[in-house]
């Protein structure tokens, strides 16, 4: 995913192109133009390569650059030899009508992909969480990553509808070669999943020691596309506007992703993608002074949280408290990117902590017993590998349960705090949950 040098001919007629206005006799309307945003770093773990006849280690990681503009990110080429070509960029009007034209860089064959690519689209950061916060709160004048990616070339394609009530219903844009069109539609991403070629950190020879993370992702860090008139709005064409970040932990050589993390103390669901029979309390936390309080009469009571491009592993942690129950309480549970349980951990009348495998449909009780009013921790954890599915459940530090099996085929997409099914009554605290997927 990386060009080679630029040839000096190609430099020169590519100054000499930049080109604007229309050049339909029909005068098109006013652009609409694309607004770039990048979805954090997806899908991280650490492998290894040879580099240079030496052994290093990668951070791999999945990146999705979207578009939440007016107007489509469209690109056109204009071949400069065999595997490298001028890019523009084509601005639109309402009606679809070429608008202008920019000159933005060049495309180069990547045969590793068999396809061409926008040069220097993306750059990758990796900082330490207590370096990254002092650059933030220094109004990022001080401090630097500790290891960055080359720059990065893509292939800018329509992966898939992220905004789906925006943008057209199908993909516009499917390839990307020397003489048609490629970019990104309004409302679509392109997502890059963590094992291709380039989607990467070197980290030299070793993995960093264990600790507090931060991947931060830029596209067009160097603001060669057009986003607004002039690029002279801040809120679309600066490296803010472009960028995401990922936080993780390092343990034991294995990253952990956070996918979910809330302690409520922000006094909102927000957190959530979906939430029924929920609402943050002060009073009464396990730490702070908020907790989230689930109550059912007979309904749904439950915190969910969409895991967007799937995880093949999940660990979810959470503090909770039983106030009271009149029927089987589920505490927690990780889905399919279908909504279909995979694992799921309950606590019967009688305080005994059971877990159900939701696609084999069995249910197994544990030996640990939880006691009302008093806070209890859980995790549960469930990878899913070629066959070997394994899920642990550990209930105050003690390991409650430890099976394999097959836990389905698709990956995972969603978790669950509470108990989304009907019929229960119950009233449950809930307070420190993190979610977070590895590899």
């Amino acid at each position: 995913m990386r060009g080679g040098t630029v040839r000096a001919p190609a430099l020169l007629a590519a100054a000499a192109l930049f080109l604007g206005g229309t050049p339909s006799a029909v005068a098109a309307g006013p652009v609409r133009y694309p607004n770039l945003r990048t979805l954090p770093p997806d899908n991280l773990y650490f492998t290894k390569a040879k580099i240079g006849g030496s052994t290093h280690r990668l951070l791999r990681f999945g990146n999705t650059a979207w578009n939440a503009g007016q107007g489509p990110l469209e690109l056109s080429a204009k071949p400069v030899d065999a595997t490298s070509a001028i890019a523009y960029q084509r601005l639109l009007d309402a009606r679809g009508r070429l608008a202008a034209r920019r000159v933005v860089g060049r495309f180069v064959f990547h045969p590793s992909h068999n396809h061409f690519h926008l040069e220097n689209f993306a750059r990758y950061e990796l900082w330490t969480r207590a370096g990254y916060d002092a650059w933030v709160a220094s109004g990022r004048t001080t401090g630097a990553p500790f290891r960055t990616s080359k720059k990065v070339s893509f292939c800018l394609l329509d992966t898939f509808h992220i905004s789906t009530g925006r943008g057209p219903p199908g993909r516009v844009y499917a390839n990307c070669t020397q003489s048609g069109l490629s970019g990104i539609s309004v409302g679509w991403g392109d997502w890059y999943s963590a094992r291709l070629p380039g989607q990467f950190i070197d980290l030299g020879g070793s993995i960093p020691p264990g600790g507090d993370y931060v991947l931060r992702s830029i596209s067009d860090p160097a603001n060669i596309l057009w986003e607004s008139p002039g690029k002279a709005t801040d809120e679309r064409e600066s490296q803010p506007a472009n960028a995401a970040v990922t936080a993780f932990r390092i343990a034991s050589g294995v990253a952990y992703e956070q996918l979910a993390a809330d302690d409520f103390e922000g006094g909102t669901l927000a957190r959530w993608t979906s939430h029924r029979g929920a609402s943050v309390q002060s009073g009464g936390a396990f730490a702070g002074v908020r907790s989230a309080r689930l109550s059912a009469s007979g309904g749904p009571a439950f915190l969910g949280r969409q895991i967007r491009l799937g995880r093949t592993g999940v660990q979810l942690d959470l503090q909770f408290r039983i106030v009271s129950q009149r029927t089987e309480t589920v505490l927690a549970a990780i889905r399919d990117d279908r909504g279909r349980v995979l694992a799921e951990v309950s606590v019967g009348t009688q305080g005994r902590v059971r877990f159900r495998n939701g696609v084999r449909g069995w249910t197994r009780a544990t030996p640990v017993t939880v006691s009302r009013n008093t806070w209890h921790s859980l995790q549960l954890r469930l990878r899913l590998k070629a066959g070997v599915d394994r899920s642990v459940v550990t209930v105050d530090r003690t390991r409650a349960l430890s099976v394999n099996g097959r836990f389905g085929t698709l990956p995972i997409g969603r978790i669950a705090v509470g108990d989304p099914h009907r019929g229960h009554r119950f009233t449950v605290h809930v307070d420190q949950v993190l979610a977070e997927g590895f590899r």
